[in-house]
């Protein structure tokens, strides 16, 4: 199973903060996971062990500045939305439809621009 994690930009660590549409700008796609249960994506994008961008089956998604996923961080799944909680995930609902397209393209947009490369167009 694909998961999509979204970290807070700014790492507030707190499900007070939910977002009033989507996309919303404070969340950035960080990975994509692929494992059996939402549980182990809270496990494989920590630093336990070692860099979780190490980890098997998780895709590194942007630069190398990834924290590990904490309180008030995103998950999707098969177009279902989680933020993580003191302890385990709840589902949310998203408010706007595409937020996953648009987040993938923020980031492919964040990319070019982390590269200095501001010629390039992300919509392709």
């Amino acid at each position: 199973m694909l998961f999509k994690v979204f970290h807070h930009r700014e790492g507030n660590f707190s499900v007070a903060e939910r977002p009033a549409h989507w996309p919303h700008e404070n969340w950035q796609h960080v990975a994509n996971v692929e494992c059996d249960h939402i549980e182990h994506v809270f496990t494989l994008t920590n630093h336990i062990d070692q860099d979780w961008t190490t980890n098997p089956g998780v895709e590194k998604v942007g630069d190398d500045r990834h924290r590990s996923t904490s309180m008030g961080d995103i998950v999707e799944s098969d177009g279902k939305f989680y933020i993580c909680e003191a302890l385990g995930w709840t589902e949310i609902e998203p408010l706007q439809a595409n937020f996953t397209e648009d987040f993938e393209l923020e980031a492919r947009r964040h990319t070019a621009r982390m590269e200095g490369n501001t010629s390039v167009n992300p919509d392709t």
